[in-house]
């Protein structure tokens, strides 16, 4: 199933004033505008997995897009200022593949922070504006070398992480470097190997979110591919319901989601291809449900 494949399908492909690959935009609906986060990097990706760098290591730089919510119509570019951030040893190469979000009247971004002298990656909550100089570390729960990918959800002006998918466990944020533990639940079979991919947003009732799977190995002798799914999840128990089939976005490729919005009449998509394309994908709401019943009408 690939989803740029319905008939209703609107796609567009955010362009940046930057030498630098665009990939990876994370989205938020703002009224009359989306706003986006988009990634750039240094490097190419190579079909096996690994990539190509011209520097001295990878890098990322962010930028501000905003896109005109009616016709998807680019509106605007800005490259955001973290060097106040970048400061900080744990996010000297950047921040990466940072997910958007309303909170406490302003826009927030969770990223993970790359260090590429420690090859490590950390996870850095901070509000989103063309400078950003405040931060917040999160620290790993279980104290691995590299988080990357948390789902964050909004739920009455709280905000929580979804850590793994499977087992699920979830976290409140309470301040500072604090994690409340939420919730901690059995592991699904279907599920394992999973990670998040979008923030989870409202949807019937639920959350919805999109998370993604990488098949194949780095270095291998097979190309790297990423599929994805939709799954809903009780905010209240944390049980996870409906799960989508496997689907892709364009192909089989890499390909990487990093936002998801939820009109009445729309579903929104955002990923990144090759990590050298910033896509931005529209459906009809119907087509939620589509996904979940595993064909596209």
């Amino acid at each position: 199933m690939k989803l740029a494949e319905h008939p209703a399908a609107e796609r567009v492909e955010i362009k940046l004033p930057s030498m630098m690959a665009a990939c990876n935009p994370s989205i938020v609906l703002d009224g009359d505008r989306i706003r986006a986060v988009v990634r750039t990097v240094n490097y190419r990706l190579l079909p096996t997995g690994s990539i190509w760098i011209k520097g001295s290591g990878p890098d990322t730089v962010n930028w501000l897009v905003d896109l005109d919510a009616q016709t998807l119509g680019q509106i605007n570019a800005m490259q955001i200022d973290d060097s106040a951030i970048r400061a900080a040893p744990m996010a000297s190469n950047g921040l990466e593949d940072m997910r958007l979000f309303a909170w406490r009247g302003g826009w927030w971004g969770l990223a993970s922070g790359y260090c590429g002298r420690n090859d490590s990656n950390t996870m850095i909550l901070a509000p989103v504006a063309p400078v950003m100089d405040r931060k917040v570390v999160l620290l790993s729960p279980t104290r691995e070398k590299k988080e990357k990918n948390w789902v964050t959800a909004v739920i009455d002006g709280e905000l929580y992480f979804i850590h793994w998918i499977s087992p699920i466990s979830v976290y409140k944020y309470a301040g500072n470097q604090m994690l409340e533990p939420v919730f901690f639940g059995d592991a699904y079979k279907d599920l394992m190997g999973w990670s998040g991919s979008s923030q989870a947003v409202p949807y019937n009732g639920k959350l919805l979110a999109c998370i993604h799977r990488r098949m194949g190995e780095k270095c291998g002798r097979d190309p790297i591919t990423y599929v994805h799914r939709l799954v809903e999840i009780d905010h209240e128990t944390w049980e996870i319901g409906r799960l989508s089939p496997i689907f892709a976005f364009e192909g089989d490729q890499v390909e990487f989601n990093s936002g998801l919005s939820v009109t009445s009449d729309s579903v929104l998509f955002s990923y990144g291809v090759k990590d050298c394309a910033a896509v931005v994908l529209r459906l009809p709401i119907v087509a939620v449900d589509q996904i979940f019943e595993g064909q596209l009408v």
